[in-house]
């Protein structure tokens, strides 16, 4: 009898633990699709960076970001995104960079690291970034620096729910 409680026991115990117990919260992961390229995206922000998600519409049948995929993506993080690894990625001969802003769709400049963690400023295409979520990011902008109809996978390591 003792055996068997203490077997009940532990099935129950191990059925409140979740299934990430020990592995992190998974991966926060996003794909989407940008439309074109844009290398003036590295100087001075792009189309997508104008019409941010942020700046709202007065008209309700236009939504937040109505930009959104033309020359880049915006996508809002996850609770608790800074400091965790990301990686962006994309198929060749496409080009993307990430840039990093507040909640309020400011720029990030003086944090570390800072907006600029995941872009490489080389006029050259180079492919795919690395870096690191930083503090006080609560959105990031995908761009399209060189290539068209490009998919991309931006993916956080531990940040998922």
């Amino acid at each position: 009898m003792k055996k068997m409680l203490a077997a009940a026991l532990v099935l129950a115990a191990a059925a409140t633990v979740p299934a990430s117990a020990g592995h992190g919260t998974g991966d926060f992961v996003a794909t989407e699709t940008i439309l074109a390229g844009n290398p003036g995206t590295r100087v001075a922000g792009g189309i997508t960076e104008i019409g941010s998600p942020c700046m709202g519409s007065i008209d309700q049948d236009v939504p937040d970001g109505v930009f959104n995929g033309v020359d880049g993506v915006w996508i809002q993080l996850p609770a608790g995104a800074a400091g965790h690894e990301a990686t962006l990625t994309a198929d060749e001969p496409n080009d993307v960079d990430a840039w990093f802003y507040t909640d309020g769709c400011a720029l990030l400049t003086s944090s570390t690291p800072d907006a600029y963690s995941m872009t490489t400023t080389d006029p050259e295409p180079n492919g795919n970034e690395a870096g690191v979520i930083p503090e006080g990011a609560g959105w990031v902008a995908i761009d399209l620096y060189v290539g068209a109809a490009a998919s991309f996978t931006f993916t956080i390591v531990g940040a998922g729910s």
